[in-house]
């Protein structure tokens, strides 16, 4: 479970998106490139994705983190490009920041039920992680919005699939429930009927 540090993130002094990098490029069929990219970059992008995974929003970005020993100060991990991916093998969707130029994956972060990301700033997103709070300072405001719309899109159709599941499950125990009752009445009436039975044959018998 995440670790949701006690403060107000709001009340933190936010870095600004500043960074200036790359040229615009066309579109990179199979994901959905940063226009802050060269379309070079994109296409070694897509391939560190891997195997059937495919990036729904991706931005360039800082990555901060505020550490458990100074939890109300943002400091800056990495500088890279975040993509919210989806991950077809393990069945799931991460937040992945890449080094493009160094061709690896540099961190990443796993959606989780009830994950809470917000927007504080229009250039600046921030979200539990597993250990600490982390913020996604972006180059862009565009890709900022694209980004968030991506991540709270899936995370509301989680939150609207875990509520479904609530509902069936108290459906099926109020069926049960029904069900046990009935059972309940159907044995009581055959214990009445048994014992009804039995005392009328005692009377018989007794009478004879």
């Amino acid at each position: 479970m995440p670790i949701h540090i006690a403060r107000c993130i709001d009340s933190i002094e936010y870095p600004k998106g500043t960074m200036s990098l790359g040229s615009k490029s066309k579109g990179v069929q199979g994901y959905s490139p940063s226009s802050l990219l060269s379309p070079q970059e994109n296409e070694r992008l897509e391939d560190l994705l891997g195997r059937r995974c495919a990036s729904l929003a991706t931005a360039v970005v800082q990555l901060y983190m505020a550490l458990p020993h100074s939890p109300t100060c943002w400091s800056l991990q990495h500088t890279g490009v975040a993509c919210f991916t989806k991950d077809n093998p393990r069945r799931s969707y991460f937040i992945r920041l890449f080094d493009v130029k160094k061709g690896q994956l540099t961190w990443e972060q796993e959606l989780y039920n009830q994950m809470i990301y917000h927007s504080p700033r229009p250039f600046f997103h921030a979200f539990a992680a597993d250990d600490c709070q982390v913020g996604l300072n972006f180059v862009n405001e565009q890709e900022s919005e694209t980004f968030l719309c991506a991540v709270e899109d899936k995370i509301n159709q989680r939150n609207r699939q875990g509520q479904v599941i609530c509902c069936r499950i108290q459906d099926r125990n109020i069926v049960f429930c029904v069900i046990c009752l009935w059972l309940l009445f159907v044995i009581f009436d055959i214990i009445h009927t048994t014992v009804q039975s039995l005392g009328s044959l005692r009377n018989v018998l007794v009478f004879e």
